[in-house]
């Protein structure tokens, strides 16, 4: 029975010792708003990198957004692989 205990004991104690891990996780995790702005501020915008990126990269890029491209006389209709939005579906009229 003793030994029953003792072991119940270690468990209990690593399952402490784990939660308290976790909530330092946490804490290290948690910032201000104020930190999470500034460290957003300094992620290029999708943009700004396909816009910077080399012609064969914007092929690539394009390549993976796309699935099909309908060209009508008066419309482009453009079908992409994720889902947009509002529609799957961008058209633009010329």
């Amino acid at each position: 029975m003793a030994e029953e205990i003792k072991l119940y004991k270690q468990s209990e104690k690593k399952t402490l010792i784990a939660a308290l891990e976790k909530e330092m996780i946490l804490e290290s995790m948690n910032r201000p708003d104020s930190e999470w702005k500034l460290s957003t501020e300094n992620v290029p915008t999708w943009k700004q990198v396909f816009m910077g990126a080399d012609p064969h990269t914007k092929r690539i890029l394009i390549n993976k957004l796309v699935e099909k491209i309908h060209i009508k006389e008066n419309q482009i209709t453009v079908r992409f692989r994720i889902p947009l939005e509002e529609s799957d579906t961008l058209l633009v009229e010329s």
